[in-house]
């Protein structure tokens, strides 16, 4: 018996701390696509598009799994650069502080 309710409780713990990381990595993603739509002024579905990149990337850093910085940075600008005009990501890029921010 104490066995099994070891068990609910271990799961119950887990679910509610993936359930947190998961959170934790929406809200930093919308603050950080915030920032970026004030500075490139970008439309409704650009946004969205790049919301789900970052929510992407956040949620791989937060999960604990083991992953490689600079394969997902580059995984990320890649993505930047296909969603973003020309000129937006330049933009960007020229904003270091700022692409740092959304790229590692």
């Amino acid at each position: 018996m104490k066995k099994i309710v070891a068990l609910f409780v271990f799961l119950f713990a887990f679910s509610f701390s993936t359930q947190a990381q998961e959170n934790n990595a929406k809200a930093k993603s919308k603050a950080e696509v915030k920032e970026l739509i004030e500075f490139l002024n970008l439309d409704y579905a650009t946004t969205n598009d790049v919301y789900e990149v970052v929510l992407y990337k956040n949620t791989k850093k937060s999960s604990g799994n083991a992953y490689n910085q600079q394969e997902l940075s580059n995984e990320v600008d890649l993505k930047l650069r296909e969603l973003l005009s020309k000129e937006a990501y330049i933009n960007l890029q020229s904003n270091t502080v700022l692409y740092k921010k959304i790229v590692e």
